[in-house]
Order: C-alpha cells, then structure tokens, then sequence
C-alpha cells in the first residue's frame, strides 16, 4: 500500500505531455511500495469519478474480485452466453465498466517513474491532447496515489469546511 509521510496529503501538480506520459514526482513515488525495479510495470487506473483517477498495481486488480471482473473485460472481448436482440441493450453504466478501468505502463525515469496514459483516453483527464500539456494535481487519498484534473480539484475544495471538516 503506502508509505505514510507527512506529505502524504499534499497535492503534487503534474503535467500530462502530448503523449500522456506523466512524470511522478520522487516524493510520491517513494511511498509505493509495490513501485520498484528496473522493469517497467503494468498497472491499471480506476476511474473513480469524472476526473478523479486512482492509481493500482496489477496485483490489487487481480486480487479484489469485483475489480478483476472489470480487468477481465477490459482485457478481453467477451461474447454474451446468448444473442440479444438488437432493440435489448443492458444499462450504460454497465456498458461502461470497461471504460472505467485503464491500462496504464509505469516506467522507471531516472531516479524516479513516469507514468503513461492511454493516448486514446487523454479527453479523460481534463481537455483533450493538444500540441500543449495539461495540467493535473496528483494527491493521496485512502492510501491511493489519485490522479485529479485541475477541474475537479477546484470543483471539490470549493465545498464549505464546516461540511468537510468534523
């Protein structure tokens, strides 16, 4: 899981390049503790909400039973036990589970990890790719390493601190 540290809580701004790639910095690196080698890693990234993606190892997808469900459509092409009728189509939000799960390759970078994002998926994490880099804010939560966009971020701390704070 994570190392905690005092600066476990404070959000790391990052930039998505034009081709997804997104440099960790050394200080949230170092507090995963499944993030080491010299190996490139698979790994996967949750959508949790618009904006708002959490960081996990391929073994914390293969080993909680409702994520590894996704995991297996994302990576397959299922066909349905039987034919449906074309006018028959199940609820959008199960037909976009496989749209909430992302693919994503961990590379190390010097001293420290880049992280590349799917190029076909870029639109997720705040504007679509342009010839300029995005911005977005990387932070702790729960023991995760989440990716916010700069949108949901503002979005999020505009909330009252007397609703936030018991």
């Amino acid at each position: 899981m994570v190392k905690s540290t005092d600066s476990s809580w404070q959000p790391y701004p990052a930039t998505v390049d034009i081709a997804g790639r997104v440099r960790l910095p050394d200080a949230c690196a170092a507090q995963l503790d499944w993030l080491q080698g010299k190996d490139a890693i698979h790994a996967w990234l949750l959508v949790v909400g618009l904006g708002r993606y959490r960081l996990l190892s391929d073994k914390q997808v293969r080993e909680s039973a409702r994520l590894n469900v996704v995991a297996e459509r994302v990576s397959s092409h299922p066909q349905p036990d039987q034919e449906i009728e074309p006018f028959q189509a199940e609820d959008s939000s199960s037909a976009a589970l496989a749209a909430r799960l992302l693919q994503v390759r961990l590379s190390p970078l010097g001293p420290g990890w880049r992280l590349t994002l799917p190029k076909d998926r870029l639109g997720l994490f705040g504007r679509p790719a342009t010839k300029t880099d995005n911005t977005v804010y990387l932070l702790f939560s729960d023991g995760y390493l989440e990716i916010w966009s700069v949108d949901h971020l503002i979005e999020s701390i505009q909330a009252p601190l007397d609703q936030v704070i018991p």
